[in-house]
């Protein structure tokens, strides 16, 4: 169900196997739908797993789904035995479709927010191969292949869900009777970094696997569609509340939160790390402060944990931090300041613009395509 045909009435997409299309039924605002469906090809055979996904931004919801068979890639991509496939939604029109090649007897996908940059990406899973195909969001519309993450065997499901808290999109991945759950590790927009499956025993033959809140403690848990129980003929659900607060076990301190600060200077960063003593139990917190390095390169410390008579060292890596000091308003030689050099600067721009831009005549406060009186009032406004 999505709202999609440019109104707000919900609207019903259904999968095609056999012939290879997407129905989409409008809905007509009474509970029922439009006696004609608007049929989609999609570009491959057994199509299924449909997610209405805005992938552009652009306010309408796409619809992205699996070809479970392959047959026409998108120009360039290569060829592969299954596929992604995504119908481009131009307010309320499908006039396009993209299909991008992943592995053998893909059966399920979720989309999200994968490498922090703000755009939807997809990872899907291959039963055959007992992979996830990883697809990167780089424009908007367009998608690149970025990896494969290796699984349990026979993986039949997949969620991206945020399950630590932190902000990231993790995946839960059903696979080899159980629940794989692979951390989000990256920390910098570009990062497309998990950690090795985490494994997470439910009732046999789970087979389906969704994410909500159902503890009502503001953090996704997980739950499993289980085709029967142990020993049994009937079928159950079984329910994984998430624990927000253990974010890594490193030696003997299990943290609980980590925090990087860039300091006013403009080139050093705190850390600030706490956690619970695995041997004393007790609550243990670290800050201090590092410098150098490349941005987004990894910078690992030791942490020395003595308490109670117990004394243990716990190694932790974090991502470097890019302490830049943005360029505020009025701060023309983007030194984190605004003072006598950016007064200057506006001295030697004043009088008529050449070029009106922002770019070209940064000096022009006001957008008068004037440098004048009241663009060094508002200099003056902002001086510090």
């Amino acid at each position: 169900m999505f709202g999609g045909i440019g109104d707000t009435i919900t609207d019903l997409a259904v999968a095609n196997e056999d012939d290879g299309t997407v129905w989409i039924l409008t809905g007509n605002g009474d509970g029922g739908f439009v006696e004609e469906p608007i049929v989609v090809f999609t570009g491959g055979l057994a199509p299924l797993a449909l997610d209405p996904s805005d992938i552009d931004n652009d306010k309408c919801p796409d619809l992205v789904g699996i070809n479970n068979i392959f047959a026409f890639a998108k120009d360039g991509a290569g060829a592969g035995p299954g596929s992604i496939f995504v119908l481009h939604n131009s307010n309320g029109v499908f006039d396009s479709v993209d299909n991008y090649p992943i592995g053998n007897n893909p059966t399920d996908l979720a989309v999200g927010d994968l490498d922090h940059d703000g755009l939807p990406d997809i990872a899907a899973v291959n039963s055959d191969d007992d992979t996830v195909s990883l697809l990167r969001n780089v424009t908007g519309s367009d998608f690149v292949a970025a990896g494969t993450l290796a699984v349990g065997v026979g993986p039949v499901s997949i969620d991206a869900v945020d399950l630590d808290g932190d902000g990231d999109a993790d995946l839960a991945v059903v696979a080899n009777a159980v629940v794989q759950v692979l951390e989000n590790l990256g920390t910098m927009p570009g990062d497309l970094v998990f950690g090795e499956p985490e494994e997470f025993d439910v009732v046999d033959d789970p087979q389906f696997v969704v994410s909500g809140d159902f503890n009502g403690d503001g953090v996704a848990d997980l739950v499993t569609v289980n085709e029967n129980l142990k020993g049994g003929d009937t079928g159950s659900v079984t329910v994984l509340l998430s624990d927000p607060l253990v974010l890594e076990i490193v030696g003997c301190l299990t943290i609980t939160g980590l925090d990087i600060v860039c300091n006013g200077d403009g080139s050093t960063f705190t850390f600030t790390v706490q956690g619970i003593n695995s041997c004393t139990g007790g609550l243990e917190s670290f800050t201090f402060t590092a410098s150098g390095g490349a941005v987004g390169e990894p910078i690992c410390f030791t942490l020395v944990v003595a308490s109670g008579g117990f004394c243990c060292t716990a190694e932790l890596c974090a991502t470097i931090p890019d302490c830049t000091p943005a360029a505020g308003p009025c701060d023309l030689d983007g030194d984190g300041v605004v003072g006598v050099l950016d007064f200057l600067a506006l001295l030697d721009a004043w009088g008529p613009c050449a070029d009106c831009s922002p770019q070209s005549c940064p000096a022009d406060f006001d957008g008068d395509c004037d440098v004048g009186i009241a663009d060094f009032l508002t200099l003056l406004a902002h001086w510090g």
